[in-house]
């Protein structure tokens, strides 16, 4: 049964990420036809931001994963919930400076890039919506590191391929329906 789950998870990481490898790749030029190469642009600076702030995750993930995994098998649930707990609130904080920042930012994006005046305003929403989906999944990846020490791979990839596709849909019908890039951010959020 050990085996079976080794294999479980390793197959269903792979195929996972094959899929959202393939996703993007397939959305990347569909993205850029329906929104331009300008508003493409944008779109592109504002999602790096966002990779950018995904760094804040600071290891916690892995933290979680080392302490849960070891909890569970020393029967100590209760440092194993400390251990959750404590990453809580510590994402919940880097959450709420990550928005703060970003509201920054969003102020001052236009006169770094240089973003042209219509898509001006929807570039700094669109910052702000990218943030809050940054603190979202900042904040639910404690649970993904539970799952992780769990061993719980296949859940996890699971979950993956749902927002991969549900993105992937929404991003279609979105830009085929005249939609731009805070269409794009909220949708993202949405999936978050």
């Amino acid at each position: 049964m050990h085996g079976k789950r080794i294999a479980q998870n390793i197959l269903s990481n792979w195929v996972a990420l094959a899929i959202s490898t393939l996703v993007g790749f397939s959305l990347a030029p569909f993205i850029v036809h329906y929104l331009g190469n300008i508003a493409y642009g944008v779109w592109v600076l504002v999602v790096s931001l966002s990779s950018y702030m995904s760094l804040l995750d600071l290891g916690m993930r892995g933290a979680v994963t080392r302490f849960v995994s070891k909890g569970k098998a020393q029967g100590n649930h209760e440092e194993a919930g400390d251990a959750v707990s404590g990453a809580l609130w510590i994402r919940l904080w880097i959450s709420l400076a990550v928005l703060l920042a970003s509201a920054g930012f969003a102020l001052v994006f236009n006169r770094i890039f240089g973003i042209p005046g219509p898509m001006q305003h929807e570039a700094r929403m669109a910052i702000l919506a990218t943030a809050l989906a940054v603190g979202v999944n900042l904040w639910c990846g404690v649970f993904a590191g539970v799952l992780a020490a769990l061993h719980r791979y296949d859940l996890l990839s699971a979950v993956s391929l749902v927002q991969t596709g549900l993105r992937a849909v929404g991003v279609v019908w979105l830009l085929r329906h005249g939609h731009g890039i805070l269409a794009l951010a909220l949708w993202d959020l949405a999936t978050a």
